[in-house]
């Protein structure tokens, strides 16, 4: 990654992207509860997380299964700067059964970073 020198005031957003990736994969299996990230994340954010966390919750009803909370471990974070105060990234999340990949783009509202676009793939 290249670093200019404007952006080396910048806050590190390695610890808001392993956070928001972990949070979001936990919140979609129904092990974590949506508040616990809104602080880094955008109201478009939490709509989406929130929708596939409805998604989750309605498949565990049809098939009469409880959400259990499943180990996870935040793997590689790959980030880069496309421009001055935005950050666009992937975080992979490993579980035993599968690694799933959060792509993130943090853009810098004042002195804070917020998620303005989350996927988990």
């Amino acid at each position: 990654m290249i670093v200019r020198p404007v952006e080396a005031a910048l806050p590190d957003p390695t610890p808001i992207l392993r956070n928001l990736a972990l949070g979001s994969v936990e919140i979609i299996a129904g092990s974590r509860d949506i508040e616990t990230i809104a602080r880094w994340a955008s109201a478009s954010v939490i709509t989406v997380i929130r929708r596939r966390q409805i998604l989750s919750m309605q498949k565990y009803q049809a098939l009469g299964t409880i959400p259990s909370r499943i180990p996870l471990a935040c793997g590689k974070i790959h980030y880069s700067s496309p421009a001055q105060g935005v950050i666009e990234a992937v975080v992979l999340i490993h579980s035993r059964a599968r690694t799933r990949s959060v792509a993130i783009r943090l853009e810098l509202i004042e002195t804070r970073w917020r998620a303005t676009v989350l996927a988990v793939l």
